[in-house]
């Protein structure tokens, strides 16, 4: 669904048009949610009028990407990811100091016990 598909998108959830939508439950979906919005059906009752009755739209689903625009964010949050892990990876924490050496704590250091360190 990534051509161009403007002659199916009529109307826009800002305008007027979307008051006179009824709701529809999707079973599963092939387009990206930002353009699904716009393929809701007109209802002649108004979706407040108990005779509007849910619209049940089975639409074969896909695992790919649906959109240029969410395209691009999963691209640019892949590479942030990308890049955050190869950061972690170049600077991390210490190891733990060995077992044998003596762990001097707040409480050691105000009694003078630890002044060999």
């Amino acid at each position: 669904m990534l051509a161009n598909r403007s002659s199916i998108i009529t109307g826009s959830a800002k305008t007027q048009d979307a008051k006179k939508m009824c709701k529809q439950i999707y079973l599963s979906f092939e387009m990206c949610g930002c353009q699904l919005r716009y393929r809701l059906d007109e209802c002649e009752y108004g979706r407040a009028d108990p005779r509007c009755r849910h619209v049940r739209k089975a639409v074969k689903a896909t695992h790919r990407d649906y959109c240029h625009y969410h395209t691009r964010v999963k691209a640019r949050a892949e590479r942030a990811r990308s890049r955050y892990w190869a950061a972690r990876g170049r600077h991390l924490w210490p190891a733990p100091p060995p077992v044998s050496m003596p762990v001097v704590t707040e409480e050691d250091v105000r009694s003078g016990s630890a002044s060999w360190w």
